[in-house]
């Protein structure tokens, strides 16, 4: 049994419910989306990464001083069921960022504390059957853990939000609305429009606090 791990690192979660705390990041490769505006590519092209077994990710991550582990990618769940003999035994605030393409299985569902979940809008140039499966989408809804965040890069991106908020039953006030951008110049201009829409509609705001200090 082994992951494919393409970072560990400490930093300060930069977005989403829990911006601005301290916590452990492991990264894992690939990916089965194809987002245009990803952030992270490098986990999916040609992407560099080691094969660890879940002793040695414990390892590496047992003393850090952050009470969060953030397990990000790429697509974590692509790797649900190798990861559950780690996080049975990590004694931390376990965050999940997920595209919610994949339903999380019992047995791993059972040690996460939250997931960070980011459903792909028409933005993204992924295609809609790729991108939207309601099935999980509802099982995500359902769940008191799921917080969700939408990447938004124009004002008209908000219709499609509603959209997805009357078919599938999300409360408004588990949604995070975050800038579509990659620099920080991006970031100053896509969060004006953002923050209008958070006043506007009633949504929460979600900065990216790794573009605007340039943190991992």
């Amino acid at each position: 049994m082994a992951i494919p791990v393409i970072e560990i690192f400490e930093s300060i979660q930069g977005e989403g419910k829990n911006q601005g705390v301290l916590a452990v990041f492991l990264r894992l490769a690939f990916c089965n989306l194809r987002c245009s505006f990803c952030d992270s590519k490098y986990t999916y092209e040609n992407p560099s990464f080691e094969w660890k077994d879940p002793e040695e990710i414990f390892e590496n991550i047992k003393n850090s001083k952050a009470k969060n582990l953030v397990i990000t990618g790429g697509e974590p769940l692509l790797w649900q069921k190798d990861l559950i003999p780690l996080i049975k035994r990590v004694k931390k605030f376990i965050e999940i960022e997920t595209n919610a393409t994949i339903v999380p299985v019992s047995g791993f569902d059972r040690y996460i504390n939250q997931y960070n979940v980011s459903p792909k809008l028409s933005n993204s140039g992924e295609e809609v059957t790729k991108r939207l499966n309601f099935n999980s989408l509802r099982w995500f809804a359902k769940n008191k853990k799921s917080v969700f965040k939408y990447v938004i890069d124009k004002e008209q991106d908000i219709k499609e939000v509603f959209e997805q908020m009357k078919k599938i039953n999300i409360k408004k006030e588990k949604i995070y609305l975050m800038p579509c951008a990659d620099t920080r110049e991006k970031l100053e201009e896509k969060s004006k429009i953002v923050v209008n829409l958070c006043r506007k509609y009633g949504f929460n705001y979600s900065d990216r606090l790794q573009i605007r200090l340039g943190l991992p």
